[in-house]
């Protein structure tokens, strides 16, 4: 097989080369770099063996069913899915992007995690000040310890629901990515 009919089989099967990378990536990317609010002592390991679980067996799914329903008269279904998947992604990054202004909050630069119901030492240090107070504020009138001011039970919901807002968006942002390459491959068949 000489270089230019390499280049034309490769040039054939770029959807799945693309669909397997973006497999790859994204597994891999759920072992390498979680957020940076993720609690450094018991949340990262649990929640990206978790993570990496889920993505495994949604990437698995997947691909069963682009295996499944491959042919040209299936790439309206997956037009259809893949709208619905973007549609999907977006709402779940809006809904990370409003978790995480309602429950981060810089520090000395650094994004702390914060809850949204205050302790008592938390309400009556706003009681004592006169107009708005920022998260910021807060902080720095406990050197940074958030569970002074917001509850230890807020300041885990909030973690809770940025992690599921987190891999949920992470992973429609991967599941989107395939099933447009699978109607690019679906345009490719024959049938």
């Amino acid at each position: 097989m000489d270089f230019k009919a390499y280049l034309q089989s490769l040039k054939k099967s770029w959807p799945k080369l693309v669909q397997a990378a973006t497999a790859i990536s994204m597994t891999i990317a759920g072992f390498v770099k979680p957020p940076a609010y993720f609690d450094p002592v018991a949340t990262i390991s649990q929640t990206k063996h978790v993570a990496i679980f889920i993505i495994a067996i949604l990437i698995a799914i997947f691909f069963y069913l682009g295996h499944r329903w491959p042919l040209k008269k299936h790439a309206k279904g997956w037009s259809l899915t893949t709208l619905v998947f973007l549609v999907a992604v977006i709402s779940s990054e809006l809904v990370f992007r409003e978790f995480r202004t309602n429950c981060l909050c810089r520090y000395d630069k650094q994004p702390v995690l914060i809850g949204i119901q205050l302790t008592t030492v938390g309400q009556n240090d706003l009681a004592k000040r006169a107009g708005i107070v920022t998260c910021e504020d807060l902080l720095m009138d406990f050197q940074g310890r958030a569970n002074l001011v917001w509850s230890a039970e807020s300041i885990s919901r909030c973690r809770r629901l940025m992690t599921i807002a987190y891999w949920s968006t992470f992973s429609l942002a991967g599941l989107t990515v395939l099933s447009a390459l699978q109607i690019v491959q679906a345009y490719q068949r024959k049938k």
